[in-house]
Formats: structure tokens, C-alpha cells, sequence
């Protein structure tokens, strides 16, 4: 048979420009999407685990990275994988990857930035007053009446910790005993004990106000 095009040329453009089918693009997005998760998954316990452990960062961070790359995600997919008129043709749905939940997990990522950029401020803001009372407070010596556990459940690898609150008692400039109960988190390598003593800083103008009283090893110990 004769042509006046190059059959082998002529092949080689279809190829080159022949589009995957939408289920196989769906197919390899789907492995990505589970090899992602477990991935993701792995981060945030990462995350949080260090932020609780040094007190910093803000835990919602994490999740909110993981909804931002999962909406983004999704829409990329979704813009991708439309099928063509021959697939619409024999039945295939109009997008193997709806775009609607990919708009939602961004609107999560939002939510949850906005919620870790205002649990941030608190914090910082509750740092500054605690600085300032140590500047400007009194000084005294406190002990623990209580320290929160019995004892620590052995881990096979690195030390364990224990989220607890721990209760410290200290005697004002008036002659008058005063409680404090503080969260903490609690290393085996570094225990806390009854009887444990500590310095706390208090308002002298107001000492039974609980938010102006800062206990040294509470402020320490990771949390």
C-alpha cells in the first residue's frame, strides 16, 4: 500500500500524543494518594510528638501543611484525569477525582492555620506576662505536694515521658500558704519528686492570682 505520508513518522506522533486513559491516571494517583497518606501520617505524629515534647511550633501546623498538600493534591488530580469524549462516550463518569473535596480539605488548611496562628499569639502573649513577672515579681521558694504519677511504663526506645499536673505549694510575703497546680510534661530522665523544691516568682500585689504566678520548673520541663 502506498502513502505519501511516512507511516512510521505518522505512528510515532500518535504515540506521542495519545492521552493515558483516566482510570489509569486515576490508578497511579491512587497509589500516590496512599503512599502519600502514609507518609503524612508519619510526619504528624513526628510533629506533634516534638512540639509536645519541646513546647514550641503549635501542633496544629501539622495538620493544616497535611490538609493544604491534600486539597492541592486532589485538585491537581482532578484537573488531570478528565476523561476524553471517547471515554465519555462509552459511559465513564465526568471526573474520575470530584474537585469538591479537594476545596473542602483547603478550606480545613485554612481553618487550621488560622486556629495555630491564634493558639501562637496566646502563647507568646502568656511567655511575655510570665517574663514580666519574673522581672518585677517576688521571689520565694516553693515545693511539690504532689507530683502528679506513680511511675513511669517502660519504652523500648529512648526515655518515657508522662502529661501530667503537678501541684506546688509555697508560702506568700503575707505568712500565707498558697497552692498551684501546673501541666507538665514529665521525662524518667528527669523525674519529678515530692518534696522537690523550686523557684516561683508571684505578684506580691496580688498573690492569689494564679495567671501572675510562674513556677520555675514548670516554665523548664518540656510541655
Amino acid at each position: 500500500m502506498m502513502s505519501t505520508v511516512d507511516p512510521a513518522a505518522k505512528r510515532r506522533a500518535a504515540q506521542l500524543g495519545r492521552r493515558p486513559s483516566a482510570r489509569k491516571a486515576a490508578a497511579v494517583l491512587v497509589m500516590l494518594f496512599v503512599a502519600g497518606c502514609a507518609l503524612t501520617l508519619l510526619g504528624l505524629i513526628s510533629w506533634i510528638s516534638l512540639c509536645v515534647k519541646h513546647g514550641r511550633g503549635g501542633p496544629l501546623y501539622g495538620p493544616a501543611t497535611a490538609a493544604l498538600g491534600l486539597g492541592a493534591g486532589w485538585l491537581y488530580a482532578a484537573a488531570h484525569t478528565d476523561p476524553g469524549p471517547d471515554e465519555l462516550a462509552q459511559g465513564a463518569p465526568m471526573s474520575v477525582f470530584p474537585p469538591l473535596p479537594g476545596f473542602v480539605a483547603l478550606g480545613a488548611a485554612a481553618v487550621l492555620t488560622a486556629l495555630a496562628v491564634l493558639v501562637s499569639v496566646r502563647r507568646g502573649r502568656r511567655r511575655r506576662a510570665a517574663a514580666r513577672t519574673v522581672r518585677s515579681g517576688t521571689q520565694t521558694v516553693g515545693t511539690v505536694t504532689d507530683k502528679g504519677y506513680r511511675e513511669f511504663t517502660p519504652r523500648p526506645f529512648g526515655p518515657s515521658t508522662i502529661l501530667t499536673v503537678v501541684t506546688f505549694t509555697f508560702v506568700d510575703a503575707n505568712d500565707v500558704q498558697r497552692w498551684v497546680r501546673r501541666r507538665m510534661l514529665i521525662s524518667s530522665d528527669a523525674p519529678v519528686l515530692d518534696g522537690q523544691a523550686t523557684k516561683i516568682w508571684y505578684d506580691a500585689a496580688d498573690p492569689g492570682n494564679e495567671t501572675r504566678i510562674v513556677v520555675e520548673l514548670a516554665t523548664t520541663s518540656a510541655r
